[in-house]
């Protein structure tokens, strides 16, 4: 079942009251924000309870008991089970298969009690018609909590992994317990396959490290009195003790035995596991915190799981925000009830700032920033970067767009002196490893571009940076003729000029295309890159020749082995 239909609700449970607080569904990346104590570990505990409620101590609120509940659509397969074919009678004009259909996509509640699910209710059908009393108790005996098939991991905000002595177990409690026994025995047991450690979980952790540091073993030793403690060995740096290390390392390494070590022990594939963890960013620097959530980005769209992260990292929210995998839910409490909703508006993400006191600080510590002029010119430059790097460079982790607007030119500088006008702001200043894209704007190649972006392409390529003026008018003008002509198939098309507008071009084609696409130019640029192939770019301009210089000068500030192309 796809867990974006199911809804996971409680009520009267620690932070929340009367009013049901949860999930409407239930996307690959669920991310958890608010400040603290208002319910965001309640949120976790609710999943937990549904999904292991035979090992999770309900706590009521105000003597009351607490209600969970978990509502879904009724399937195809439980129709047909409750509602026989070639069966008639009992009250029922027809066939009883027939009947039962109208309830086909319906949904259904089931209260998650300790023992067992309890059947709660059915949503009337179209026709207001209320299922026949026949069929109730075989529909609560058919129908089972979606979310028990599920295995759930979970890592708290406190935790740590310490030295440890052996024992027969491979589980590691959410604060951290049994990690190193775990490491231990699977590197020690004849048993047990060791390249688990040596060669899954150093790759992972080094994938999530680079270029800060890169380790070249990681295995357990014995300390003596039977107590074993996880060392990490760094090239020129000799061995080093986990208890010598940072807590962020240790998040690290816990996140990677519950996602990459214990699954593959366990034979189970990543998407019978739903995660939960608690403040990842704890004592992680901003540009370690991109390459770990996109880590678990990665996992959540490849392998169909699910994680569920509470967080107050400004670099998380920046990272999912937009993001179709992912959703996020703001927590608040008015000082007696906790309240859960989607953020969904501009507004709502205002809030999520205020009540996190975000500072602008984090675009500093990116790797690098490509300037561009609008969000549209993000989407096609973030395509070319995927297409041209083999999908190895992500905005997020690698470098991050920002927007500078094309009148707003003007009130930047790039130059590395100290004097500048008061109006203007030096994108040193936020970033130092810049690459600034700009739109030449201009009818022919032979008319110079005007005095701000000569200035800003002099002053970008005078530092480590790099600028970018487009070959054609702007940089729709990139967009390849092979993709036009694919998108508009039924159409009698001549080629699009180097120095042809946009808009105008689409009016040629059809009356009110080009409005169109000026009213929607994001969606536009959403549509076109969905068909865009890494053939479509040869022979554009100059346009991979640039894309590729980008990439290298990415790779550059990344330190990271070019792309070769």
């Amino acid at each position: 079942m796809d867990l974006k239909t199911i809804k996971v609700k409680s009520q009267q449970f620690k932070a929340f009251g009367e009013e049901e607080q949860g999930f409407d569904s239930i996307l690959p990346i669920n991310l958890i924000v608010g400040k603290n104590n208002t319910g965001k570990s309640a949120l976790i505990d609710t999943i937990n309870h549904c999904i292991t409620p035979k090992d999770f101590a309900v706590v009521g609120r105000d003597n009351k008991t607490p209600l969970f509940f978990v509502t879904y659509p009724i399937e195809d397969s439980v129709i047909n089970r409750v509602f026989p074919t070639h069966t008639g009678g009992g009250g029922i004009s027809g066939n009883h298969n027939e009947y039962g259909k109208k309830w086909a996509g319906k949904h259904i509640t089931c209260r998650v009690d300790n023992e067992q699910n309890h059947y709660e209710k059915i949503e009337k059908n179209d026709l207001g018609e209320e299922m026949h009393t026949m069929f109730n108790q075989q529909l609560n005996s058919t129908i089972k909590n979606p979310l028990r098939d599920y295995i759930f991991r979970r890592l708290l905000a406190d935790r740590d992994i310490t030295p440890e002595p052996g024992n027969d177990s491979f589980q590691v409690q959410p604060g951290g317990k049994g990690a190193t026994a775990v490491v231990q025995r699977i590197y020690s047991l004849a048993s047990e396959n060791p390249s688990l450690i040596e060669k899954d979980l150093l790759n992972a952790l080094n994938d999530i490290f680079s270029p800060d540091f890169q380790f070249i073993r990681i295995f357990p030793r014995d300390l003596g009195g039977g107590h074993h403690e996880i060392f990490l060995e760094e090239e020129k740096k000799g061995l080093i003790g986990l208890s010598s290390s940072g807590s962020g390392l240790k998040t690290v390494l816990l996140v990677l035995i519950n996602t990459v070590v214990l699954p593959k022990r366990e034979k189970q594939p990543l998407s019978k596991y739903i995660f939960a963890f608690e403040e990842l960013e704890n004592n992680l620097h901003p540009g370690t915190q991109r390459r770990l959530f996109s880590f678990l980005r990665e996992l959540a769209e490849k392998e169909e799981t699910h994680f569920f992260i509470t967080t107050h990292s400004s670099v998380a929210i920046d990272m999912f925000s937009g993001d179709d995998l992912a959703q996020i839910i703001h927590v608040t409490n008015d000082g007696q009830d906790g309240k859960a909703e989607i953020v969904q508006g501009y507004s709502q993400y205002g809030n999520i700032i205020d009540d996190l006191d975000v500072r602008a600080s984090d675009l500093l510590q990116s790797n690098s920033i490509i300037w561009v002029e609008g969000p549209s010119d993000r989407i096609y430059i973030n395509k070319w970067i995927e297409l041209i790097s083999g999908d190895e460079l992500k905005e997020g982790r690698h470098y991050q767009c920002v927007f500078y607007g094309g009148k707003l030119l003007a009130r930047l500088q790039a130059s590395q002196s100290e004097q500048k006008a008061d109006e203007e702001v030096n994108i040193l200043s936020v970033n130092r490893h810049s690459i600034l894209v700009m739109d030449r704007d201009k009818d022919d190649a032979e008319t110079p571009v005007n005095d701000t972006k000569q200035r800003m392409m002099k002053e970008v390529e005078e530092t480590t940076g790099l600028s970018w003026l487009t070959a054609g008018r702007e940089i729709e003008n990139y967009i390849p003729q092979s993709v036009i002509s694919r998108k508009y198939s039924s159409k009698k098309l001549a080629d699009l000029g180097q120095f042809e507008k946009y808009k105008d071009y689409l009016e040629k084609i059809e009356k009110g295309l080009g409005d169109n696409f000026a009213d929607n130019k994001n969606v536009y640029a959403s549509e076109i890159v969905d068909d865009l192939t890494l053939d479509d770019l040869e022979n554009v301009y100059d346009l991979k020749e640039k894309v590729t210089e980008v990439c290298n000068k990415i790779c550059d500030w990344n330190n990271i082995p070019h792309i070769n192309q």
